[in-house]
């Protein structure tokens, strides 16, 4: 009986003096930036140019869609880019909402520029002597969605023509 009580009490002792765990100090992983997550190889996925213009004095708009994407965009850490591939390709011009002309074709992609992300929101692509603003529409370790409005002067007439572009990229 007396060995019997002997180790009740040690066996009580013993689960009197554990000590709870402590909380362990949890470090909540800060989110990526814009700045961080871009650097690397992406499969550009979507494509689009829209241009507003004036046609014979109609306004007119031009639709260029892409499909079918086999392009790698590699965004370097010097903020250098490169992009390579093929993608299928629609255009349409349509004046006063009907189509008026429609082409379509293979499109070989081989480019490359500069970039500058300025928050996690906007950022801006160089290629040739054009700049391009574009607004971050999302972003993730695995997406990257941009649009951005650019603009040229015809050489013929000297107007100005605003295109916009919108890109998705996927790791």
């Amino acid at each position: 009986m007396k060995y019997t009580l002997t180790l009740l009490l040690m066996v009580a002792m013993a689960f009197s003096s554990c000590k709870k765990d402590e909380k362990k100090d949890i470090k909540k992983e800060e989110p990526k930036t814009l700045a961080q997550t871009i650097v690397g190889t992406w499969k550009m996925t979507e494509f689009s140019v829209d241009v507003n213009l004036t046609i014979m004095g109609f306004p007119a708009k031009v639709e260029q869609r892409y499909s079918n994407m086999n392009v790698a965009q590699i965004f370097n850490a010097n903020n250098t880019f490169t992009n390579s591939g093929s993608a299928d390709y629609t255009t349409k011009v349509l004046l006063a909402g009907q189509v008026v002309e429609e082409d379509s074709g293979n499109e070989e992609f081989e480019e490359e520029g500069t970039y500058n992300v300025i928050s996690d929101t906007k950022m801006t692509m160089s290629f040739e002597d054009e700049i391009i603003e574009f607004n971050v529409i999302s972003f993730s370790d695995t997406k990257i969605e941009l649009s951005g409005e650019g603009s040229v002067e015809d050489e013929d007439t000297g107007e100005t023509i605003i295109f916009k572009i919108k890109q998705t990229f996927t790791k």
